[in-house]
């Protein structure tokens, strides 16, 4: 079942938009309708795509607006495109993946026939659209696909395109007992790749509830992960795992990479991740890595080297916690991008509204962005109404980052705005 279940029964059904409303730095789109902004990309051109939750029986949606925020309505239908795969009223859309060749996969967590939404029984779906917005109808069934990597119980939570051209995808799959961490590996059309053995399993210092929360290539073929789930080194505490892994081009795990492959440590005191979505984020720095997640009501990160060890000198002894909002109530991490300069912004949300944080390469704050390093936007600051979710974000050029969500006016309505490289709500875009 979706991380995103919960909110996305609450989103009704989508209908095409005729325009957007942008309102100095942020842009609602469907302010009519009840939608969700789940995941961004960038294509080739520099343009912005926006996917999302479309509510029950609406399937995928996907979006595309220029580099400055204006939509596009020529893309797709009147500037949306929209997907149903399979039969069942649930489309959970998590990832945007432009090709080299100009056409979009869109995949996400999606409900077998017989499943209503919320209900037992989730695969991975896929579709391929053209770079208009179409769907392409030369992909698997009509320009869809499903699969399953265990037993129907997938939870699709990211896709990246490797060096070779194939594409990795994965999340989380159980068995009605236990929940595993999820890899396989495509070509473009979604054939299966041969030299790649798709792999479900729980990573050492995990004890349940394990996925792999994103992926990106490293050398040689390689692909490192980011490890979330349940730890097994403080009892019935069970804090949440902040981990790193390293798989090789066929799908094993790399036994030169940290223990045997992978590296699982956590933030002890802190017994619930708090991520609505099981968010994992990764992202790669000079010398390794950063695994970025929620620990109780802070931000946490870790720094792992390039041969997945916890690195001392990130941090204090390898971690940092950062409270965004200086209070004490839950702040939640969603995403973690790069903005250049060996620097990273965590995006995330609290109870006053959008929550950032960020910090360098060795695990500092940079006290030059925000106050001191951290930021908080409230709804009002951004200019619209309740901040009902922050789900994504983007690094774009300038050191700026896009963030998608959703807010609420009369009804909820996808939300996309900027960021400028010091913290601040970019009043230039939309």
């Amino acid at each position: 079942m979706s991380r995103s279940v919960q909110l996305a029964a609450l989103l009704a059904a989508l209908v095409l938009p005729t325009s957007a409303v942008a309102s100095h730095g942020a842009v609602t789109l469907f302010e009519s309708d009840s939608a969700l902004g789940t995941a961004l990309a960038r294509d080739a051109s520099g343009r912005i795509l926006v996917g999302g939750d479309t509510g029950a029986g609406s399937g995928f949606g996907l979006v595309r607006l220029s580099a400055s925020g204006k939509l596009d309505k020529h893309f797709g239908s009147r500037g949306i495109a929209k997907v149903h795969v399979g039969k069942s009223d649930f489309n959970d859309l998590t990832s945007v993946l432009p090709l080299p060749d100009g056409r979009i996969l869109i995949s996400g967590t999606v409900g077998t026939d017989n499943s209503t939404n919320g209900g037992f029984g989730t695969l991975f779906g896929v579709a391929r659209l053209t770079g208009a917005g179409k769907l392409d109808t030369s992909f698997g069934e009509a320009g869809t696909k499903r699969f399953t990597l265990m037993a129907q119980q997938d939870n699709a939570m990211w896709s990246t395109l490797m060096p070779d051209g194939t594409v990795l995808i994965g999340g989380d799959s159980g068995d009605g007992a236990t929940i595993y961490a999820c890899s396989a590996s495509f070509d473009t059309d979604f054939n299966q790749n041969p030299a790649f053995t798709p792999g479900c399993g729980v990573p050492p210092g995990v004890a349940n509830g394990a996925y792999f929360g994103a992926a990106l290539p490293d050398t040689g073929g390689t692909a490192v992960l980011s490890i979330g789930g349940d730890t097994t080194f403080a009892g019935a505490t069970s804090p949440p795992a902040f981990g790193i892994g390293r798989i090789t081009a066929s799908g094993a795990a790399d036994p030169s990479f940290g223990t045997n492959g992978s590296t699982v440590t956590s933030f002890p005191g802190n017994r619930r991740d708090g991520a609505l979505m099981g968010k994992r984020p990764l992202v790669a720095r000079p010398g390794g890595w950063i695994v970025g997640g929620t620990t109780g009501t802070q931000f946490g990160f870790v720094g792992f080297t390039s041969s997945g060890a916890i690195d001392p000198s990130f941090g204090s002894g390898g971690k940092l916690q950062v409270n965004p909002d200086g209070k004490n109530s839950r702040d939640v991490m969603l995403d973690l991008v790069p903005i250049g300069g060996n620097r990273f912004v965590a995006v995330g949300q609290g109870s006053r509204g959008l929550e950032l944080a960020c910090i360098d390469a060795g695990g500092k704050l940079v006290r030059s962005f925000g106050r001191h390093g951290v930021e908080t936007l409230t709804p009002a600051q951004l200019g619209i109404g309740d901040l009902a979710q922050i789900d994504d974000a983007l690094a774009v050029p300038g050191g700026k980052i896009v963030i998608t969500g959703a807010t609420h006016i009369q009804h909820y309505a996808m939300l996309v705005l900027r960021i400028t490289s010091s913290g601040k709500l970019d009043r230039s875009f939309g």
